[in-house]
Order: structure tokens, then C-alpha cells, then sequence
């Protein structure tokens, strides 16, 4: 289970991919951070080489109010959030599991196996799932409901559910 990394069952009934657990969110914002105050110091330092009555504080006002409203337009916000914080710090991203409708069930082998496999490494695996019916399924193989995320995509609402396992 090194970075990155797929599975395929035998005869390919069904495929697995692994994503290598993510950053710590607070680095990435700390970064965007610096990013948004270095492009206000440049946007200062033209604006007055351009009109220097623009540099004046109450325009830096109506800058920094606009960045702040175009950060808070940043994603869609609640269910990207919600999911975010029910990530399990370290853990592995079960991600485009699919079967083949045509071999039912020969997905079940290669998730057990890849569950064995975390469980030697001591590695916690997340996932997540939009079909109700596979909520069990996966609460059958160890995975519990982290959060579900009430959400709407093109138009229908539907339910994000993030399941989590940890190691037996």
C-alpha cells in the first residue's frame, strides 16, 4: 500500500484504487494565506505607482473586504467542510471502488483483502458513499458512518455518507 496505489481482482470483476493519506489542511491555508497578502502588497505598491490617492486606507479597506468576501465564495463550503473534518488524520483513501455488474459480488474479495492488508499495517481507510444500500454493505466490512453530509448535485438531493475504518 505504498503511495497511490490500485487493485484489480482477479479475471477484473472489480477494481480498487488507494489514495496515500493527505496534508494537514493548515499548511495549505497558511500558504494561501501568504499568497493573499503578498498579492494585496503588490496590488498596494501599483496602485500607488498609478494614482498614489488610490493607496490610501480607505481604498485598502474596500480591498481587503473584497478579498474576504471572495475567500468566503472559496468551494462550496459546508459539505466539502464537513467531510474534511471527518477525515481521519493518516488515513488511506478508498476511492473508484467499482465491480462488474456482470460478476456480482467479486468486489467483496479484493475489499476484504485490501482490509486485511491495512489491518497487518495498522492503517485506517476511509471512504465514501452516495448509495444508501452500500452504507450496510461496508458497515458489514468493518466501516463505520463517520458523518453524513446532506447534499444536492445536478439538481437532486442526495446524502454524502464518510465511512471509516479502523484497524481490528
Amino acid at each position: 500500500m505504498a503511495g497511490g496505489l490500485g487493485r484489480v481482482a482477479d479475471g477484473g470483476g472489480a477494481a480498487l484504487c488507494l489514495e496515500p493519506p493527505r496534508l494537514r489542511d493548515a499548511p495549505r491555508y497558511a500558504l494561501v494565506l501568504a499568497l493573499f497578502l503578498a498579492a494585496l502588497a503588490a496590488a498596494v505598491v501599483g496602485l500607488y505607482l498609478v494614482w498614489p490617492p488610490l493607496a490610501t486606507t480607505p481604498y485598502l479597506v474596500v480591498l481587503l473586504v473584497l478579498g474576504q468576501g471572495l475567500w468566503g465564495m472559496r468551494g462550496h463550503g459546508t459539505v466539502r467542510r464537513r467531510l474534511r473534518e471527518a477525515r481521519p488524520n493518516g488515513a488511506w483513501l478508498v476511492c473508484n471502488f467499482s465491480g462488474n455488474p456482470q460478476r456480482p459480488g467479486a468486489g467483496r474479495p479484493l475489499l476484504e483483502m485490501v482490509c486485511a492488508e491495512a489491518d497487518e499495517r495498522r492503517r485506517v481507510l476511509y471512504l465514501d458513499t452516495v448509495v444508501p444500500r452500500l452504507v450496510e454493505y461496508y458497515a458489514e466490512l468493518g466501516f463505520k458512518e463517520a458523518v453524513a453530509v446532506p447534499a444536492r448535485y445536478a439538481g437532486e438531493d442526495l446524502t454524502v455518507w464518510r465511512m471509516v475504518r479502523t484497524t481490528s
